[in-house]
């Protein structure tokens, strides 16, 4: 079983929902991979993140980072 352990990123967002301010959204992370079997084709994933939040209407800065952690498995279609 082979561990990628270093896949960081950076990711920048633009999200609204309804009856709410355009927000955007700044996340630094990293995820990790877990390959099932041979193959290479089948992983397991586990990301982690953390989230910073703009109010593009009222220009607040949110401070105080969110953690998102998500995990799933990953098909590699070759």
């Amino acid at each position: 079983m082979e561990i990628d352990w270093l896949n960081p990123f950076v990711q920048v967002a633009l999200s609204q929902n309804q009856g709410q301010a355009l927000t955007a959204a700044f996340a630094l992370g990293d995820q990790m991979n877990i390959n099932l079997g041979n193959s290479g084709v089948y992983s397991f994933f586990i990301n982690g993140q953390e989230v910073w939040n703009l109010n593009l209407r009222t220009r607040a800065f949110d401070f105080k980072p969110s953690t998102q952690v998500l995990g799933g498995i990953s098909i590699e279609l070759k």
